[in-house]
C-alpha cells in the first residue's frame, strides 16, 4: 500500500478507515501516519488516540504507545474504558522490557509513572484494581501497584476512597500478594475513615492484620498506624468518641502473637517515641506491654523508660486526650519495672493525682454531687460489704473472691458489684454469683454512669466498699469520688493506685514495706497474716509428676528450674541470673512457661544462654497449659520455681508450693516485689528468700545442689498444705479480713479527701 504524504487530503472518517485497515493488515507505519494526520487537522478523541497508541505500540515504541492509550482512556466514555484498558494491559509485558522511554532511567520508574497515568485516566481506583491489575503479568504487577499507591497518596486516599472501596481493596490485597505495596496508603485511608465515621467494616482490622504477614509490610503498617493515630487524637476535628474508636482499632490491629505483629508493634512505638520524644505520654502505652509479652524485652524497656521520663517531666494533665489513656496503663505497667517506693510515688503523682483533679472538675461541670452513703444504718452486728471487681470469673481474682465468699461469717452480707460487660458462665463465675448475698452489674464507663452506680451502692446500705482491682482498674476512681459507702478500701488487685478518694489499702504486714505509710496515698492497713484468700486444689500423685518430666525430656536426676510468668514479668537481669544458676548446677534444665509467641520466647532465652555459655538444649518450652489441672501438673514436675522480680508471681507461686515445689524469690520495697517473700515468711521459711541478685543466685544454686534439702522442703510444704495451715488457711485469713473491715468502719475515713 502506498503511504500517503502528510499533505494528502482525506476526510477524518476516511483517515480513520485507512488507519483501521492498516492496523488489521499489520502496517503500523501507515496507520501511525494516517492517525497523526487526523489528530493534526481535527479535535482529539478517544478512538483516534487509542488507534494511534495501537500503531505506535506495533512499531515497538512501547512507552509512547502506552501514553497514547492512557490518553485514549482519559477521553473514553465509561463504557469504552474497560476494553481500552485491557488492550493496554495486554501490551504491558513487552512494555516492561523497554529501557529508554520518555527520559526514564529504569523499567520500574517507567511502570510507576504508567501506573499513575492509568489511575489518573480511569478516575476509578476500585475499577482499576478489580478489573485491570489482576490481568497484568506477574513480573510487572509490583511496579504498577507501586505507581497506584503513589498516586493514591498524592491525591488524599481518605477523600478518594469511601469505606466500601477500602474494604474491597483490602480483600483484593489479601488474595494477591502483589497488592502488599498498597498497605501503607490503604492503612492511612482506613484510619482516617475510621476517625471520620467512627464506624467501619468489621473485616477491616482482620484484613489489615493479615496483610502484615506479607513480606515487607509489617513495619510500614506499624509506622502508618502511629501517624494516623497521632493525627486523629491530636485533631480538634475528631470528637472523643471517634478518637476512642481510632485508638481501639489501632490496639486491636497490633494485637497478636505472630512475628509480624511484633515487628509492627516495634515500628509503631519507635515512630511514636521519635515523633514526640518530649511527650511520650501521648503514646498508648499498652504497646509497651505487647512488646514485653512478645519477648521484645529490650525494646519494651526502652519504650517504657522514655514513656516514664515523659510522664515525670511533661504535663499530662494538659493533654486533651481521654484520661484513661494516661491512667489505666502507666499505673499498672510501672509495677512491672519499678523497684522502689519512690518510683511508685513519682508515677502516682504524675498520673493519678492529675486524673483525680480531672474527675473533680468533670463532676462539678456536670453538677454531680457525692452521694455520701451512710451504710445500712442498723444497730446490730451485721456488716454489709461490697466487692467491686471486673474479674468475677475464671481469673486469679475470681479464685480469691470465691474463697472469701465461701468463708465469710454469717453476720457478713456481701454484694458483688461486677463492672465486666460480658456475661460470664464459667464455673467460677457461677459459683461467685451463687455464693454472694447479692450480685449486681455496675457501669463506670462515664461520670454519669458512675454516679448512678454510686447511688445504687448507697441504696444497698453498703458499709465498706472494697475495690478488688486497685491499679488494675483505676477507672473506678469516679465511683469512689461519689462516696457511696462510709469507708472504702483497695485490696488484692495489684498495688494501690494512688487514688485519693479511696480511704485505705489492705495488705499483710510482710507485703507492706515498713516505710509504706510515707509513700502511699491510701492509708496502709496491715493484716496479721497472709493477704490473699486462696483455697487448695486437687493434688496429683507422684507418678503423674514423673510422666510430665518424661514428656518434657527431663532426666530423672536433673534439677528442673521453672520460670512460670508472662513476658512482661521477664527482665534482662533475671535472664542473666537464671543462666548463672544453670552454669553452677551441672545437668540442670530450665522449664519456661508462660504466654507469648513460642518463637520469640525461644529466641530470647536461647540468646541469653549462648551469651553466657549455656547450651540452649537445656531449656524446655512448655507453652500454655489447656487446663488448670495440667498447669498444676507442670508446676509440680519442677524441682524449684524461680520467682520473677520486681513483679513477683502470685497464684503461680501459691500453686507451686501447694504442689510441694519450693520457690526462690527476691524481694524489694514495692508490694509486688514482696508477694513471694510474704508467702515464705508466713510459712516460717528462710530458704529461698533473697534481698538482692547475688543472694538470689546463691540461694537457687544451693537448693539445686542439695537434694536432701529439696526433699525436706517438699515434704514440709505438702504437710502444711494438707493441714490448711498458714497461707492455705482460707477461713483464718477471711476472719482477719473481716476484723480489718470492721476496724476501718469504726475508725472512719482518715480525714477529708487528700
Amino acid at each position: 500500500m502506498t503511504v500517503p504524504s502528510a499533505r494528502t487530503s482525506h476526510s477524518r472518517e476516511e483517515n480513520l478507515r485507512i488507519a483501521s485497515r492498516a492496523l488489521d493488515q499489520g502496517d503500523f507505519r501507515l496507520a501511525e501516519v494516517m492517525l497523526r494526520n487526523t489528530l493534526e487537522v481535527g479535535a482529539t478523541d478517544s478512538k483516534a488516540e487509542g488507534m494511534l497508541g495501537e500503531a505506535v505500540l506495533g512499531r515497538a515504541n512501547w512507552w509512547s504507545g502506552a501514553v497514547r492509550l492512557c490518553r485514549s482512556l482519559e477521553l473514553a466514555s465509561k463504557y469504552e474504558k474497560n476494553s481500552i484498558a485491557r488492550k493496554l494491559c495486554s501490551r504491558m509485558e513487552r512494555l516492561a522490557m523497554a529501557r529508554e522511554t520518555a527520559g526514564l532511567k529504569s523499567d520500574a520508574e517507567c511502570l510507576r509513572s504508567l501506573g499513575k497515568a492509568l489511575l489518573q485516566a480511569s478516575g476509578d481506583p476500585l475499577e482499576l484494581a478489580e478489573l485491570w491489575l489482576p490481568e497484568l503479568p506477574a513480573n510487572i504487577q509490583y511496579p504498577v501497584i507501586n505507581g497506584l499507591a503513589e498516586w493514591l497518596r498524592d491525591n488524599e486516599p481518605s477523600k478518594l476512597l469511601d469505606p466500601g472501596q477500602v474494604d474491597n481493596l483490602l480483600q483484593l490485597a489479601t488474595a494477591h500478594p502483589a497488592y502488599r505495596h498498597l498497605v501503607p496508603v490503604l492503612c492511612e485511608a482506613f484510619a482516617v475513615q475510621a476517625g471520620k465515621h467512627s464506624t467501619a467494616s468489621p473485616g477491616w482490622t482482620a484484613m489489615l492484620s493479615s496483610m502484615m504477614g506479607l513480606a515487607g509490610s509489617a513495619r510500614q503498617m506499624g509506622t502508618q498506624m502511629a501517624v494516623a493515630l497521632d493525627n486523629a487524637l491530636s485533631s480538634e476535628c475528631h470528637p472523643p468518641v471517634q478518637q476512642q474508636f481510632v485508638l481501639t482499632l489501632t490496639q486491636r490491629l497490633l494485637r497478636g502473637n505472630s512475628p509480624y505483629h511484633r515487628e509492627a508493634s516495634e515500628a509503631y512505638l519507635d515512630f511514636c517515641l521519635d515523633l514526640h520524644p518530649d511527650r511520650a505520654f501521648d503514646t498508648p502505652v499498652t504497646q509497651v506491654q505487647r512488646l514485653w509479652n512478645l519477648y521484645s524485652v529490650e525494646k519494651g524497656d526502652r519504650a517504657w523508660e522514655q514513656f516514664r521520663h515523659a510522664l515525670l517531666t511533661g504535663k499530662p494533665d494538659e493533654n486533651p486526650r481521654r484520661p484513661e489513656v494516661l491512667v489505666d496503663d502507666p499505673l499498672l505497667l510501672h509495677q512491672y519495672r519499678s523497684e522502689t517506693l519512690e518510683e511508685k510515688r513519682e508515677i502516682e503523682q504524675a498520673v493519678a493525682a492529675p486524673y483525680c483533679n480531672r474527675i473533680e472538675e468533670a463532676a462539678q461541670q456536670r453538677h454531680l454531687q457525692p452521694v455520701n452513703g451512710d451504710g445500712h444504718r442498723g444497730d446490730g452486728e451485721v456488716l454489709r460489704v461490697g466487692y467491686l471487681t471486673k474479674s468475677a470469673y475464671d481469673h486469679s481474682m475470681g479464685f480469691i473472691l470465691q474463697g472469701m465468699l465461701r468463708e465469710h461469717s454469717d453476720d457478713v452480707l456481701v454484694t458483688v458489684y461486677d463492672s465486666d460487660n460480658q456475661s460470664r458462665t464459667d464455673p467460677v463465675a457461677r459459683k461467685i454469683q451463687r455464693l454472694a448475698s447479692n450480685y449486681r452489674r455496675v457501669d463506670v464507663s462515664s461520670m454519669d454512669a458512675a454516679h448512678r452506680s454510686a447511688q445504687q451502692i448507697a441504696a444497698d446500705g453498703i458499709d465498706v466498699l472494697v475495690d478488688l482491682e486497685g491499679a488494675c482498674q483505676p477507672g473506678y476512681a469516679p465511683l469512689h469520688y461519689f462516696r457511696p459507702a462510709p469507708v472504702s478500701c483497695s485490696y488484692a488487685g495489684a498495688d494501690a493506685a494512688g487514688i485519693r478518694f479511696i480511704d485505705y489499702y489492705l495488705a499483710d504486714r510482710w507485703c507492706l514495706h515498713e516505710d509504706a505509710a510515707e509513700y502511699y496515698v491510701e492509708r496502709p492497713f496491715a493484716l496479721p497474716r497472709f493477704t490473699y484468700v486462696l483455697e487448695g486444689f486437687e493434688r496429683q500423685e507422684d507418678s503423674a509428676r514423673r510422666v510430665v518430666r518424661d514428656r518434657l525430656g527431663v532426666p530423672e536426676n536433673a534439677v528442673a528450674y521453672l520460670i512460670a510468668a508472662p513476658g512482661h514479668k521477664i527482665t534482662v537481669d533475671l535472664a542473666e541470673d537464671v543462666m548463672s544458676i544453670l552454669n553452677q548446677v551441672p545437668g540442670s534444665v530450665l522449664l519456661v512457661k508462660g504466654r507469648g509467641n513460642s518463637e520469640w520466647t525461644k529466641e530470647f532465652w536461647d540468646k541469653r544462654a549462648r551469651k553466657q555459655g549455656v547450651d540452649p538444649s537445656r531449656i524446655r518450652y512448655l507453652g500454655f497449659a489447656p487446663t488448670h489441672a495440667a498447669h498444676r501438673l507442670e508446676l509440680g514436675a519442677a524441682d524449684l520455681v524461680l520467682d520473677t522480680y520486681p513483679y513477683n508471681g502470685a497464684s503461680h507461686s501459691f500453686e507451686a508450693m501447694w504442689c510441694g515445689t519450693p520457690v526462690v524469690t527476691r524481694y524489694g520495697e514495692t508490694l509486688m516485689s514482696r508477694m513471694g517473700y510474704s508467702m515464705l515468711k508466713n510459712l516460717d521459711l528462710t530458704h529461698g528468700i533473697a534481698a538482692n541478685r547475688d543472694e538470689y543466685v546463691k540461694s537457687a544454686v544451693a537448693l539445686g545442689l542439695d537434694r536432701d534439702l529439696r526433699f525436706d522442703l517438699r515434704k514440709f510444704l505438702l504437710q502444711r498444705a494438707e493441714g490448711r495451715d498458714a497461707i492455705w488457711d482460707a477461713r483464718g485469713i477471711t476472719q482477719d479480713l473481716e476484723q480489718a473491715l470492721r476496724a476501718m468502719l469504726k475508725a472512719g475515713r482518715p480525714g477529708a479527701s487528700r
